[in-house]
């Protein structure tokens, strides 16, 4: 079975992070419906957020379809469990994944463009039965496809 190129993203940015940080689990899509135990924190979560497409010109549609360009927002999420140091494990967990993401901001050539930070955001859940907090890392990559073939990069 092919995989969407947005889906090749994010395994390519979970396959470079795996044992490159402090990060016990790392999963992509991950819910509160499948909540995460003190046991598996600190944690990251991978989630494409969203996704802007474009196609500059129908010249070459006659060729292979026309050419999209694809703007793909993904939230690198560095969870910890709530606590005094819980905002510095955070920090640290996501400064070790920009690292790791900055040696490789093309996905070795799967986007077009470098996967890049645009922002973070910090969340804190005192509700759960695990307190967390959650530090929301955007980052964007651009890739292009054909129109006919949304599972190659080009």
């Amino acid at each position: 079975m092919t995989t969407p190129v947005d889906t090749q993203v994010l395994a390519a940015v979970k396959a470079l992070l795996v044992g490159q940080t402090d990060a016990l689990s790392i999963d992509t899509h991950r819910t509160e419906a499948d909540p995460y135990t003190a046991a598996q924190l600190p944690a990251i979560n991978l989630m494409a957020v969203e996704e802007s497409i474009a196609t500059p010109t129908t010249i070459g549609m006659a060729q292979g379809g026309a050419v999209h360009q694809h703007r793909l927002q993904l939230v690198v999420q560095v969870i910890t469990q709530s606590g005094s140091a819980a905002a510095d494990q955070a920090r640290l967990v996501s400064a070790q994944a920009a690292k790791v993401i900055g040696l490789q901001p093309t996905l070795s050539g799967l986007c077009a463009t470098a996967l890049l930070p645009m922002g973070k955001q910090w969340l804190h859940d005192d509700d759960a039965d695990t307190r967390l907090v959650r530090q929301n890392n955007l980052w964007v990559c651009g890739y292009r496809t054909h129109s006919h073939d949304p599972f190659t990069a080009i």
